[in-house]
Order: structure tokens, then C-alpha cells, then sequence
């Protein structure tokens, strides 16, 4: 996660008994993850993914190829997410007779947030090296 924030802010006095505050604060956030990490990831992983499976099988290809497993962390895709958002507070302090304050505030938010969700299917291979994928457990196209 990346984040970056810049404000502003101004103040001025307009008459002895008006005075003015503007202040604007900006903030953006940058979430990359990989799309298999759900909320429901370490569950998965206890219910499907035994501690004392090879990670690599006989051909060199991932042993286990689910799509909740480490293999599903690395190769299933990418969860990006922007966010964006823009605060702005617009306010008076007002002072018509001495000592008698009142104050106007006015708070506007603006929210932006802009997803992309790859997921992409885990291939498995069988013994003779023949792709599956793993998500759908049919045969895919052979690669060739």
C-alpha cells in the first residue's frame, strides 16, 4: 500500500469582526494485492493444503495448484484498487458584537475509488505434462 496526502490551507482576517478559513485536504491510495488473498485465505489453506505435500512434483511443476494455495498468491492474478479523496471545510467566525462568537463551518467530501480485479486461472499439470487448470479441474488448452 502507497499513500500520499497534501493539504492547504488558508486563513484570512476580511473586517475586525469577519474572518475566513478554507483548508483542502487531498489523500491517495495505491492497494496492490494478489487476488487470491481473500478474506477467507488462511482458512483455505488449513482445509485444502497439507503441510507435508511436495511444493514441486516429479516434472518440476507446482505439486499443489489450487486456487487458494501459495501458487494461487503467486501466479492467480493481481486485486489493484485507487482511491482517491478530496476533503474541502469552508468557514467563518463571525464577531458583530464584542465577545459574542459565532462560528460557520461548511465540510465537503469527495471520494473516488477505481478497482481492477485479475484473476486468472491456476494451471496444474497432470503426470504425463499435460496442462489443468486447477480452478475449473477440466483440461485446458494445450500449450504448446
Amino acid at each position: 500500500m502507497k499513500r500520499y496526502t497534501a493539504t492547504v490551507k488558508i486563513n484570512s482576517e476580511l473586517t475586525d469582526w469577519l474572518k475566513f478559513h478554507y483548508s483542502m485536504r487531498f489523500t491517495r491510495e495505491d492497494y496492490k494485492r494478489p487476488a487470491a488473498s481473500t478474506d477467507y485465505l488462511y482458512e483455505s489453506l488449513a482445509l485444502k493444503a497439507w503441510p507435508v505435500i511436495p511444493a514441486y512434483d516429479r516434472n518440476g511443476y507446482h505439486f499443489f495448484s489450487d486456487d487458494t494455495s501459495v501458487w494461487g498468491l503467486e501466479s492467480g492474478g493481481t486485486d489493484k484498487t485507487q482511491t482517491d479523496n478530496t476533503y474541502h471545510q469552508l468557514g467563518f467566525t463571525i464577531e458583530p458584537v464584542k465577545n459574542w462568537i459565532t462560528s460557520v463551518d461548511f465540510n465537503y467530501r469527495i471520494k473516488s475509488a477505481n478497482r481492477y480485479w485479475d484473476s486468472q486461472a491456476i494451471v496444474n499439470h497432470d503426470l504425463n505434462g499435460i496442462p489443468m487448470c486447477a480452478s475449473l479441474q477440466r483440461m485446458c488448452t494445450r500449450i504448446i
